[in-house]
């Protein structure tokens, strides 16, 4: 997947908003909120305890350390999640899950 824009974070607590093109958003360190928007995007949570939420669009998301939590949306979206990986789908949509542990 291509991306047009590289939206980074600070080590602070950011809110991240991507745009209507494919996006890659990196939160870094933080307690981080960030919104995928329009487009295909890979979106990054990096350290602390981020809430992160798809795009409308297919998205590859990555959880990070810390306690995340992961809203996939509408798309077909890639979810990693860490360590551990703790599964909730409330929705009347169809789902395809795959949990891979390492370790």
């Amino acid at each position: 997947m291509n991306y047009t824009n590289n939206i980074t974070g600070t080590a602070g607590d950011d809110n991240l908003f991507g745009t209507v093109e494919n996006d890659r958003i990196d939160g870094l360190a933080g307690n981080d909120r960030i919104f995928g928007s329009e487009g295909m995007n890979y979106l990054f949570g990096g350290n602390g305890n981020d809430e992160i939420f798809g795009g409308s669009e297919r998205d590859v998301i990555f959880g990070g350390s810390g306690n995340d939590t992961i809203f996939g949306s509408e798309g077909d979206n890639v979810i990693y999640g860490g360590l551990v990986v703790q599964r909730s789908l409330e929705s009347s949509g169809r789902y395809r899950v795959s949990i891979i542990r390492q370790g």
